[in-house]
């Protein structure tokens, strides 16, 4: 399976598992190249091979204690572009994708080669206001804007 993950900022950027993060202290000393060498931590794969900026391989990790998964294998690829995503889905590049935009949802949702699941999360939508500029240094405006805005439209 290839997949893609998100560009983040973190030591384990262009890894998505929240479960390839957890490390032994003793394992790696700090150094993430341990994990690559050691294929010690905790999940249902280890990594075969670690490239943040390309593309990083996880292997099922079969003594898994959660019992044994169906993917063998897995290459994440980073893309740091969500619409480079899109368009890698769209043309086979890639296996899947996380996190559509709601804009991008109809690309998908009529075709019979893809399945787009939605799942209820929590959602915050912030408006950033600079408090150190007019209109939005006046406290009169930040009220205004609380009370104008359609909460059930934001979903």
């Amino acid at each position: 399976m290839r997949t893609q993950s998100e560009s983040i900022d973190s030591p384990t950027k262009g890894v998505m598992d929240y479960r390839i993060k957890m490390l032994s202290k003793t394992t790696c000393d700090g150094k993430l190249d341990a994990l690559r060498a050691s294929g010690i931590g905790t999940g249902p794969h280890k990594a075969a091979e670690y490239d943040p900026l390309g593309a990083t391989v996880l292997e099922r990790f079969d003594d898994y204690y959660g019992g044994m998964l169906g993917v063998a294998k897995m290459e994440l690829i980073a893309i740091a572009d969500q619409n480079a995503r899109v368009a890698a889905l769209q043309v086979g590049q890639i296996d899947f994708i996380y996190a559509l935009s709601a804009e991008q949802v109809p690309l998908f949702a009529n075709n019979p080669n893809f399945t787009v699941q939605s799942v209820p999360t929590g959602r915050w939508v912030g408006m950033v206001m600079n408090t150190q500029q007019a209109p939005f240094d006046d406290v009169r405006v930040h009220k205004a804007v609380r009370i104008s805005v359609d909460r059930d439209a934001l979903g």
